[in-house]
Protein backbone atom coordinates (compact mmCIF):
# COMPACT_ATOMS: atom_id res chain seq x y z
CA UNK A 1 0.00 0.00 0.00
CA UNK A 2 2.82 2.60 0.73
CA UNK A 3 4.43 1.83 -2.41
CA UNK A 4 1.24 2.60 -4.14
CA UNK A 5 0.85 5.92 -2.60
CA UNK A 6 4.63 6.96 -3.40
CA UNK A 7 3.46 5.77 -7.24
CA UNK A 8 0.95 8.22 -7.19
CA UNK A 9 2.55 10.91 -5.95
CA UNK A 10 5.36 10.78 -8.15
CA UNK A 11 2.93 10.53 -10.88
CA UNK A 12 1.74 13.53 -9.84
CA UNK A 13 4.84 15.69 -9.52
CA UNK A 14 5.89 14.69 -12.90
CA UNK A 15 2.49 16.15 -14.21
CA UNK A 16 3.26 19.15 -12.40
CA UNK A 17 6.92 19.37 -13.85
CA UNK A 18 5.39 19.03 -17.45
CA UNK A 19 2.39 21.70 -17.05
CA UNK A 20 5.52 23.94 -15.27
CA UNK A 21 7.75 23.31 -18.45
CA UNK A 22 4.52 24.37 -20.97
CA UNK A 23 4.04 27.67 -19.94
CA UNK A 24 7.73 28.24 -19.72
CA UNK A 25 7.73 27.10 -23.60
CA UNK A 26 4.64 28.74 -24.39
CA UNK A 27 6.14 32.12 -22.82
CA UNK A 28 8.82 32.05 -24.47
CA UNK A 29 7.17 31.25 -27.86
CA UNK A 30 4.67 34.76 -27.39
CA UNK A 31 8.08 36.35 -26.40
CA UNK A 32 10.02 35.44 -29.49
CA UNK A 33 6.79 36.77 -32.06
CA UNK A 34 6.98 40.29 -30.05
CA UNK A 35 10.56 40.45 -31.35
CA UNK A 36 11.27 38.29 -34.37
CA UNK A 37 8.34 39.59 -37.35
CA UNK A 38 6.80 36.57 -39.14
CA UNK A 39 4.42 37.34 -41.59
CA UNK A 40 0.68 37.68 -40.42
CA UNK A 41 1.46 38.17 -36.88
CA UNK A 42 1.52 41.92 -36.59
CA UNK A 43 -1.75 41.87 -38.23
CA UNK A 44 -3.16 38.96 -36.20
CA UNK A 45 -1.88 40.97 -32.83
CA UNK A 46 -2.59 44.60 -33.78
CA UNK A 47 -5.50 44.35 -36.72
CA UNK A 48 -6.02 44.89 -40.35
CA UNK A 49 -4.76 48.63 -40.07
CA UNK A 50 -1.04 47.40 -39.48
CA UNK A 51 1.33 46.41 -42.41
CA UNK A 52 3.76 43.94 -42.52
CA UNK A 53 7.25 44.90 -42.98
CA UNK A 54 9.31 42.93 -44.98
CA UNK A 55 10.55 40.12 -42.12
CA UNK A 56 14.32 40.17 -42.95
CA UNK A 57 16.97 42.92 -44.00
CA UNK A 58 19.15 43.11 -46.36
CA UNK A 59 22.00 41.35 -44.59
CA UNK A 60 19.74 38.31 -44.04
CA UNK A 61 18.90 39.11 -40.45
CA UNK A 62 15.45 38.43 -38.85
CA UNK A 63 13.93 42.40 -38.42
CA UNK A 64 12.95 43.23 -35.21
CA UNK A 65 9.90 45.51 -35.35
CA UNK A 66 8.14 47.43 -32.64
CA UNK A 67 5.01 47.24 -31.78
CA UNK A 68 2.56 50.09 -33.17
CA UNK A 69 0.65 52.44 -30.74
CA UNK A 70 -2.15 53.17 -32.60
CA UNK A 71 -4.00 52.56 -35.98
CA UNK A 72 -1.67 53.89 -38.95
CA UNK A 73 -3.34 56.39 -41.38
CA UNK A 74 -2.24 56.05 -45.19
CA UNK A 75 -3.38 57.88 -48.23
CA UNK A 76 -4.75 55.84 -50.50
CA UNK A 77 -2.80 55.51 -54.06
CA UNK A 78 -4.15 58.26 -56.66
CA UNK A 79 -5.71 56.56 -59.01
CA UNK A 80 -5.26 57.38 -62.93
CA UNK A 81 -6.55 60.53 -64.01
CA UNK A 82 -10.39 61.38 -64.24
CA UNK A 83 -10.94 62.73 -68.19
CA UNK A 84 -14.51 63.64 -67.51
CA UNK A 85 -16.83 64.28 -64.03
CA UNK A 86 -20.30 64.52 -65.11
CA UNK A 87 -22.73 66.61 -62.98
CA UNK A 88 -24.02 65.39 -59.82
CA UNK A 89 -27.67 64.45 -59.27
CA UNK A 90 -28.16 64.55 -62.78
CA UNK A 91 -29.17 61.69 -65.63
CA UNK A 92 -29.09 62.12 -69.13
CA UNK A 93 -31.25 63.66 -71.44
CA UNK A 94 -31.44 63.83 -75.54
CA UNK A 95 -30.05 67.75 -76.15
CA UNK A 96 -30.06 69.80 -79.08
CA UNK A 97 -26.63 69.88 -80.79
CA UNK A 98 -24.25 72.81 -79.57
CA UNK A 99 -22.37 72.50 -82.60
CA UNK A 100 -22.68 71.43 -85.82
CA UNK A 101 -20.30 70.32 -88.91
CA UNK A 102 -21.67 71.56 -91.59
CA UNK A 103 -19.51 70.87 -94.62
CA UNK A 104 -17.49 70.46 -96.78
CA UNK A 105 -18.43 66.95 -98.25
CA UNK A 106 -14.86 65.17 -99.40
CA UNK A 107 -13.04 68.08 -97.04
CA UNK A 108 -12.66 65.72 -94.40
CA UNK A 109 -15.63 66.03 -92.12
CA UNK A 110 -15.60 61.90 -91.47
CA UNK A 111 -12.05 62.79 -89.76
CA UNK A 112 -12.83 65.35 -87.73
CA UNK A 113 -16.16 64.16 -86.13
CA UNK A 114 -14.18 61.09 -85.33
CA UNK A 115 -11.57 62.90 -84.12
CA UNK A 116 -13.98 64.89 -81.69
CA UNK A 117 -15.60 61.97 -80.47
CA UNK A 118 -12.33 60.83 -78.91
CA UNK A 119 -12.94 63.71 -76.49
CA UNK A 120 -14.93 62.52 -73.24
CA UNK A 121 -16.79 65.86 -73.03
CA UNK A 122 -18.21 64.93 -76.49
CA UNK A 123 -21.28 63.27 -77.87
CA UNK A 124 -21.81 62.79 -81.18
CA UNK A 125 -24.73 61.77 -83.43
CA UNK A 126 -24.22 58.52 -84.94
CA UNK A 127 -25.63 58.89 -88.54
CA UNK A 128 -25.60 62.52 -90.49
CA UNK A 129 -28.81 63.65 -89.55
CA UNK A 130 -30.00 65.66 -92.87
CA UNK A 131 -32.32 67.54 -91.10
CA UNK A 132 -32.29 70.96 -92.09
CA UNK A 133 -31.60 70.10 -95.49
CA UNK A 134 -33.88 67.38 -96.77
CA UNK A 135 -37.17 68.56 -97.23
CA UNK A 136 -38.81 64.61 -95.39
CA UNK A 137 -36.97 65.41 -92.35
CA UNK A 138 -37.30 68.78 -92.16
CA UNK A 139 -40.99 68.31 -91.89
CA UNK A 140 -40.93 66.06 -88.65
CA UNK A 141 -39.70 69.29 -87.06
CA UNK A 142 -37.37 70.06 -84.49
CA UNK A 143 -38.58 68.07 -81.60
CA UNK A 144 -38.25 64.98 -83.68
CA UNK A 145 -34.30 66.31 -84.88
CA UNK A 146 -33.52 66.25 -80.78
CA UNK A 147 -35.20 62.89 -80.62
CA UNK A 148 -32.18 61.62 -82.85
CA UNK A 149 -28.94 62.70 -80.90
CA UNK A 150 -27.39 60.75 -78.23
CA UNK A 151 -28.12 60.91 -74.44
CA UNK A 152 -25.93 63.44 -72.58
CA UNK A 153 -24.82 65.93 -69.53
CA UNK A 154 -25.19 69.04 -69.65
CA UNK A 155 -21.46 69.90 -69.08
CA UNK A 156 -21.35 68.14 -72.30
CA UNK A 157 -21.17 68.99 -76.41
CA UNK A 158 -23.44 67.16 -78.44
CA UNK A 159 -22.22 67.82 -81.94
CA UNK A 160 -23.87 66.53 -85.62
CA UNK A 161 -22.29 66.43 -89.12
CA UNK A 162 -24.13 66.76 -92.74
CA UNK A 163 -21.51 67.79 -94.71
CA UNK A 164 -24.36 69.42 -97.39
CA UNK A 165 -25.78 71.64 -94.35
CA UNK A 166 -23.11 74.74 -95.73
CA UNK A 167 -24.69 74.80 -98.88
CA UNK A 168 -28.69 74.25 -98.36
CA UNK A 169 -30.49 77.96 -98.29
CA UNK A 170 -32.57 77.18 -95.35
CA UNK A 171 -30.08 76.23 -93.28
CA UNK A 172 -28.15 78.83 -91.35
CA UNK A 173 -31.79 80.48 -90.91
CA UNK A 174 -33.70 77.08 -89.06
CA UNK A 175 -30.23 76.49 -87.22
CA UNK A 176 -30.54 80.12 -85.83
CA UNK A 177 -34.21 79.53 -84.68
CA UNK A 178 -32.71 76.45 -82.92
CA UNK A 179 -30.04 78.60 -81.27
CA UNK A 180 -28.57 81.18 -81.78
CA UNK A 181 -25.60 79.86 -80.02
CA UNK A 182 -24.73 77.28 -81.94
CA UNK A 183 -21.01 76.69 -82.96
CA UNK A 184 -20.10 76.06 -86.69
CA UNK A 185 -17.61 73.99 -87.61
CA UNK A 186 -16.69 73.79 -91.90
CA UNK A 187 -13.93 71.85 -93.40
CA UNK A 188 -12.89 72.77 -96.87
CA UNK A 189 -10.29 72.23 -99.01
CA UNK A 190 -8.68 73.53 -102.24
CA UNK A 191 -11.57 73.70 -104.19
CA UNK A 192 -9.50 71.76 -106.95
CA UNK A 193 -8.46 68.89 -105.18
CA UNK A 194 -11.92 68.79 -103.53
CA UNK A 195 -13.10 67.99 -106.99
CA UNK A 196 -10.56 65.24 -107.41
CA UNK A 197 -11.73 63.88 -104.61
CA UNK A 198 -15.47 63.96 -106.28
CA UNK A 199 -14.38 62.65 -109.50
CA UNK A 200 -12.28 59.72 -107.91
CA UNK A 201 -15.49 58.57 -106.52
CA UNK A 202 -16.20 57.35 -110.45
CA UNK A 203 -15.14 54.44 -112.49
CA UNK A 204 -11.78 54.95 -114.08
CA UNK A 205 -13.01 54.71 -117.41
CA UNK A 206 -16.02 56.88 -117.07
CA UNK A 207 -17.05 60.14 -118.71
CA UNK A 208 -18.15 61.26 -115.43
CA UNK A 209 -14.72 62.07 -114.40
CA UNK A 210 -14.42 64.88 -116.49
CA UNK A 211 -18.27 66.24 -116.53
CA UNK A 212 -16.60 69.30 -115.09
CA UNK A 213 -15.52 70.01 -118.24
CA UNK A 214 -17.32 70.94 -122.20
CA UNK A 215 -16.69 72.31 -125.11
CA UNK A 216 -17.99 75.56 -126.13
CA UNK A 217 -20.11 76.22 -129.16
CA UNK A 218 -17.15 77.07 -131.32
CA UNK A 219 -15.42 73.99 -129.98
CA UNK A 220 -13.29 75.09 -127.30
CA UNK A 221 -12.49 73.34 -124.11
CA UNK A 222 -13.94 75.13 -121.08
CA UNK A 223 -15.34 75.07 -117.54
CA UNK A 224 -18.84 73.83 -117.14
CA UNK A 225 -19.49 76.56 -114.61
CA UNK A 226 -23.12 74.94 -113.48
CA UNK A 227 -21.82 71.72 -112.44
CA UNK A 228 -22.95 70.84 -109.15
CA UNK A 229 -19.27 69.80 -107.82
CA UNK A 230 -18.17 72.95 -108.89
CA UNK A 231 -20.41 75.49 -107.13
CA UNK A 232 -19.84 73.42 -103.81
CA UNK A 233 -16.25 74.55 -104.38
CA UNK A 234 -17.34 78.33 -104.26
CA UNK A 235 -17.02 78.42 -100.86
CA UNK A 236 -17.56 82.55 -100.57
CA UNK A 237 -20.93 82.74 -101.86
CA UNK A 238 -22.12 80.09 -98.94
CA UNK A 239 -19.81 81.89 -96.39
CA UNK A 240 -21.91 85.30 -97.18
CA UNK A 241 -25.40 83.31 -96.21
CA UNK A 242 -24.18 82.34 -93.06
CA UNK A 243 -22.81 85.94 -92.43
CA UNK A 244 -26.28 87.10 -92.40
CA UNK A 245 -27.22 84.74 -89.34
CA UNK A 246 -24.19 84.25 -87.39
CA UNK A 247 -20.81 85.93 -86.64
CA UNK A 248 -17.93 85.13 -88.19
CA UNK A 249 -16.64 84.55 -84.29
CA UNK A 250 -19.03 81.56 -84.12
CA UNK A 251 -18.18 80.09 -87.25
CA UNK A 252 -14.75 77.98 -87.10
CA UNK A 253 -13.03 77.23 -91.05
CA UNK A 254 -10.41 74.62 -90.94
CA UNK A 255 -8.06 73.48 -94.24
CA UNK A 256 -8.91 69.61 -94.56
CA UNK A 257 -5.51 69.50 -96.05
CA UNK A 258 -4.11 70.79 -92.87
CA UNK A 259 -6.19 68.38 -90.71
CA UNK A 260 -4.74 65.36 -92.32
CA UNK A 261 -1.22 66.52 -92.47
CA UNK A 262 -0.97 68.12 -88.47
CA UNK A 263 -4.31 66.85 -86.72
CA UNK A 264 -3.35 67.87 -83.68
CA UNK A 265 -2.64 71.32 -83.77
CA UNK A 266 -6.06 71.62 -85.91
CA UNK A 267 -7.89 69.52 -83.29
CA UNK A 268 -6.89 71.60 -80.35
CA UNK A 269 -7.67 75.08 -82.40
CA UNK A 270 -11.21 73.23 -82.45
CA UNK A 271 -11.28 72.22 -78.65
CA UNK A 272 -10.13 75.99 -78.01
CA UNK A 273 -13.38 77.60 -80.72
CA UNK A 274 -15.88 75.04 -78.68
CA UNK A 275 -13.92 75.90 -75.64
CA UNK A 276 -13.44 72.33 -74.46
CA UNK A 277 -11.01 71.02 -72.11
CA UNK A 278 -7.98 70.95 -73.69
CA UNK A 279 -7.46 67.25 -73.85
CA UNK A 280 -6.66 65.62 -76.99
CA UNK A 281 -3.14 66.25 -78.12
CA UNK A 282 -0.27 63.91 -79.73
CA UNK A 283 -0.81 60.71 -77.59
CA UNK A 284 -4.63 60.67 -79.45
CA UNK A 285 -3.17 60.09 -82.88
CA UNK A 286 -0.76 57.93 -84.34
CA UNK A 287 0.89 57.95 -88.23
CA UNK A 288 0.41 55.25 -90.32
CA UNK A 289 3.02 55.00 -92.78
CA UNK A 290 1.87 52.19 -94.93
CA UNK A 291 -1.79 54.28 -95.38
CA UNK A 292 0.24 57.80 -95.35
CA UNK A 293 -2.16 59.31 -92.92
CA UNK A 294 -2.85 59.71 -89.26
CA UNK A 295 -5.15 57.34 -87.14
CA UNK A 296 -6.94 57.96 -84.00
CA UNK A 297 -5.50 56.37 -80.51
CA UNK A 298 -8.86 57.05 -77.85
CA UNK A 299 -8.05 57.27 -74.41
CA UNK A 300 -9.71 53.76 -73.95
CA UNK A 301 -7.08 51.84 -75.33
CA UNK A 302 -3.43 52.13 -77.32
CA UNK A 303 -4.46 50.71 -79.86
CA UNK A 304 -4.65 52.91 -83.57
CA UNK A 305 -7.91 53.22 -85.29
CA UNK A 306 -7.90 54.03 -88.56
CA UNK A 307 -10.76 55.44 -90.98
CA UNK A 308 -12.27 52.93 -93.26
CA UNK A 309 -10.80 51.98 -96.36
CA UNK A 310 -12.85 54.28 -98.96
CA UNK A 311 -10.96 57.04 -97.00
CA UNK A 312 -7.67 58.60 -98.69
CA UNK A 313 -8.60 56.97 -102.62
CA UNK A 314 -6.08 57.99 -105.10
CA UNK A 315 -7.10 60.98 -107.15
CA UNK A 316 -7.28 60.56 -111.33
CA UNK A 317 -4.26 62.73 -112.90
CA UNK A 318 -5.31 65.80 -114.94
CA UNK A 319 -3.13 67.25 -117.10
CA UNK A 320 -1.34 70.83 -116.87
CA UNK A 321 -4.06 72.40 -119.38
CA UNK A 322 -6.96 71.39 -117.50
CA UNK A 323 -5.30 72.28 -114.18
CA UNK A 324 -4.51 75.73 -114.78
CA UNK A 325 -8.31 76.26 -116.31
CA UNK A 326 -9.29 75.07 -112.65
CA UNK A 327 -7.21 77.10 -110.55
CA UNK A 328 -8.11 80.34 -113.08
CA UNK A 329 -11.81 79.30 -112.42
CA UNK A 330 -11.50 79.01 -108.82
CA UNK A 331 -8.93 81.92 -107.61
CA UNK A 332 -11.33 85.07 -107.82
CA UNK A 333 -13.76 82.93 -105.54
CA UNK A 334 -10.84 81.93 -103.32
CA UNK A 335 -9.42 85.15 -102.95
CA UNK A 336 -12.59 87.00 -102.13
CA UNK A 337 -13.33 83.36 -99.26
CA UNK A 338 -10.22 84.58 -98.00
CA UNK A 339 -10.83 88.63 -97.72
CA UNK A 340 -14.22 87.30 -96.20
CA UNK A 341 -12.58 85.22 -94.21
CA UNK A 342 -9.50 86.97 -93.13
CA UNK A 343 -7.01 84.42 -93.14
CA UNK A 344 -5.56 82.13 -96.42
CA UNK A 345 -4.84 79.13 -97.29
CA UNK A 346 -2.32 77.59 -99.78
CA UNK A 347 -4.16 76.64 -102.73
CA UNK A 348 -2.19 77.44 -105.73
CA UNK A 349 -1.58 75.15 -108.15
CA UNK A 350 0.47 71.63 -107.38
CA UNK A 351 2.12 69.43 -109.05
CA UNK A 352 -0.06 66.42 -107.71
CA UNK A 353 -3.91 67.52 -107.13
Amino acid sequence: MISTVFTSRKSKAIAIWCGVLLLVLCFHFYVSYQRVELPGIGRSLYGDNYRDPPPYNQAGDAKTIKRPTGPKQTTPPAGPKQLYTPPKNEEKKQRFPKALIVGTGKCGTRALIDYLNMHPYVTIAKREMHFFDRDENWSRGYNWYKSQMPRSYSNQMTIEKSPSYVEHPRTPSAVRRMSKDTYILWVVKDPVVRLMSVMALQDENSNLRHAYLEYSRDGKLQIRKEYYPLWRGEYVIHLRRWLRYFPLAQIHVLDGTDLVKDPVTQIQQVESFLQLPPLLGPRNFYFNASKGFYCMVPFSTTTPQCLGSSKGRKHPVINDTVKTMLYDFFRPYNEQFFKLLGKRFNWEPKERV
